[in-house]
């Protein structure tokens, strides 16, 4: 889930869970993603596609310089983006 410039997730097995913050002061999160080990989430005012491994640690950029990315799909194969211009874009798994 994302809200203002904060992604948030909540334990989809709690009755009530309180939201947790997964990453703070992001520019404009638009989507997220989630595989086996990571979260993603597009920041389209910011122009990147960051990460968050599940077991924590610190939140890394993984794409830069992107035009308003957004929709994105995680995969076995890697994770998947559609600029605002249009691109398809993605990274494969290594």
């Amino acid at each position: 889930m994302v809200a203002g410039g904060t992604v948030l997730s909540i334990d989809k097995m709690a009755s009530a869970g309180t939201p947790q913050i997964v990453a703070k002061d992001q520019a404009g999160p638009s989507a997220v993603a989630v595989d086996f080990d990571s979260v993603y989430w597009s920041n389209a005012a910011g122009g990147s596609v960051a990460r968050l491994g599940k077991a924590g640690g610190a939140v890394q950029t993984i794409a830069m310089n992107q035009t308003a990315p957004s929709h994105l799909v995680a995969d076995k194969a890697g994770l998947s983006w559609v600029n605002g211009n249009g691109d398809v874009m993605g990274l494969l798994r290594r």
